[in-house]
């Protein structure tokens, strides 16, 4: 329950902070593992800073299939596009993206064990190409009607190639770890938080942190309006990029 506690009194800081002011693939996964086949449609707007300023769209597909024997795979699809208001007035055009596929195949009704691999680019933080694989172990630690809680802990072994004259290629082995929490505030309004934490194993001065928050309200059974709000924290950026940035996004759900 202290965990719990943590990461909701997290959730609350940075939603009171910056409301005035990451694609998650949690949030994509389906635990009704009475529906076979399922699929989302996500159409995000959002704001964004950290050098500049940025107002973008987001397009998110995710499909979740509950194989025989406690095997769950899901695809994740995500694509985003906007524009840089810099402090010289220009405007940029924002591409980023990624593709991710996981596979979970539960131990017992409580740990399950996880295969991932993942690509995709972000011209915002200068990565021309980022490639990901990866295994681990995830744990249900709170199932309560309207909590439920999850620890994951694993490695995954990345390359990453960089938009820059130095230092432009990175392979790292990084040890990656998270919590979520999901929690039904009523019948039709869902709060979700995920804190991610990756350093390398290389390196301790090198990690990064992620904080991802959603609020969720059902509309009926098949469409959800939803608000994000993510934290990024990078220890060892590359290039001129900053350390820390925040993302707002205003959108909406589609399920069948």
């Amino acid at each position: 329950m202290k965990l719990i506690s943590f990461n909701f009194i997290l959730f609350l800081i940075l939603h009171i902070s910056h409301a005035t002011a990451q694609v998650n693939t949690e949030w994509m996964r389906d635990e009704n593992v009475e529906k076979t086949f399922t699929n989302k449609l996500k159409l995000d707007f959002g704001y964004e800073t950290s050098k500049g300023e940025i107002f973008d769209i987001r397009f998110t597909a995710s499909s979740n299939f509950y194989i025989q024997n406690n095997l769950h795979a899901f695809l994740v699809m995500n694509y985003q596009n906007g524009f840089i208001s810099n402090s010289d007035g220009r405007d940029i055009i924002l591409n980023r993206g990624f593709g991710h596929l996981r596979f979970t195949k539960s131990i017992n009704s409580n740990l399950d064990i996880e295969l991932f691999f993942q690509a995709g680019f972000n011209d915002f933080i200068l990565i021309k190409d980022r490639k990901l694989f990866g295994s681990g172990l995830r744990k249900n630690i709170v199932q309560m009607e309207t909590i439920k809680s999850f620890l994951g802990i694993g490695f995954m072994q990345e390359k990453e190639i960089y938009d820059l004259k130095q230092n432009f290629e990175q392979l790292l082995l990084r040890q990656t770890s998270y919590s979520t929490i999901l929690y039904q505030i009523s019948e039709d309004i869902y709060i979700n938080n995920i804190l991610y934490f990756q350093p390398s194993i290389k390196d301790i001065n090198d990690f990064r942190l992620l904080l991802e928050n959603e609020l969720q309200f059902k509309v009926n059974n098949a469409f959800r309006i939803n608000v994000n709000i993510n934290y990024r924290f990078d220890n060892d950026p590359h290039g001129d990029s900053k350390k820390s940035y925040f993302q707002i996004n205003n959108g909406f759900e589609f399920d069948f």
